[in-house]
């Protein structure tokens, strides 16, 4: 397991600071703080001819976009992870690329919600910094497999049977899915829902709730390669959900009307193999919104 392990001591204190930065960096949904006088300094910077006064000097960190700088660190902390250039971290293990991601930025995520959190504590909790997500939305793209398996994952589900992703966990994990060209591939979606949607009962998966279901829905509207087993697992999750013995808020949720579209309208042929079309049109009349009708109707042209 050597090539799991940074190659000195020096690299470690180097990726501690790096982490600590950005542990400590702006989180994503405060507002920008503009420094009035540097501003002025670069709207003063040159004169109508395009020339530079000569008594006012540009401040050169003034010049440089907050963007530009929290993109370096992501950078920073990218190649100090792998331990390689950017442009070569495809060339690096697996196994020392998921240790590394396990070791060194999964603790940032569950710093966000730590098990046993109260309620008082979790209204004081924060969003991710944006050097925090620009960095898991790179590991995200050159290395999404491990990037599933070494965080994702692991933020989402808990041993604790009464613990939940947080709300700012689930922005930040949708952040990721939603990034565009620099999103998961299909192949690591898939890989991401077998995971956390178990398909045996005894292992627990993600727990839904408001936060958790629309990843679900964003990962479905990719339309992965989804097995027949993971596609009935989660429709067996729908019926268990909308069962007459359990009375709970999910029957009125919009959220979960609209996972539950998803599934019907993404993936009807594997419902209709599975043999899931009947229970489902049993368990619609017991989902109390207004897409009920048209999910009925979508069950109803599957037979």
């Amino acid at each position: 397991m050597d090539d799991v392990s940074l190659s000195s001591s020096e690299s470690d204190q180097e990726l501690e600071d790096i982490v600590e930065e950005v542990a400590d960096s702006e989180p994503l949904s405060s507002p920008q703080k503009t420094d009035s006088s540097r501003m002025h300094a670069i709207e003063g910077a040159t004169s109508d001819t395009g020339t530079a006064p000569e008594n006012n000097v540009v401040d050169k960190e003034a010049s440089s976009s907050p963007i530009d700088e929290l993109d370096k660190e992501s950078r920073e902390l990218r190649t100090t992870l792998l331990g390689l250039p950017s442009g070569e971290l495809s060339a690096t293990g697996a196994l020392r690329a998921k240790a590394l991601m396990e070791a060194f930025v999964l603790p940032l995520v569950l710093e966000m919600n730590p098990v046993g959190t109260t309620t008082a504590q979790a209204k004081q909790q924060k969003p991710a910094s944006r050097s925090l997500t620009s960095l898991i939305v790179s590991l995200a793209r050159d290395r999404p497999m491990e990037c599933v398996d070494a965080i994702l994952v692991p933020s989402l589900t808990n041993a604790t049977e009464d613990w939940e992703p947080s709300r700012f966990q689930c922005e930040l994990i949708s952040r990721v899915l939603r990034a565009g060209r620099d999103s998961l591939s299909p192949q690591a979606i898939a890989h991401f829902v077998e995971k956390i949607l178990p398909t045996d009962a005894d292992s627990r998966g993600v727990k839904w709730t408001d936060n958790t279901m629309p990843l679900l829905t964003t990962c479905l509207n990719r339309r992965p390669p989804l097995s027949g087993i993971v596609i009935a697992r989660m429709a067996d999750e729908i019926i268990d959900v909308l069962s007459p013995i359990k009375c709970n808020s999910m029957e009125k949720s919009m959220k979960f009307a609209t996972l539950f579209n998803a599934l019907v309208t993404k993936y009807g042929p594997q419902l209709k193999s599975a043999s899931k079309v009947d229970p489902l049109i049993e368990a619609v009349p017991r989902l109390k919104t207004f897409m009920s009708k048209t999910i009925n109707t979508s069950l109803k042209k599957l037979k």
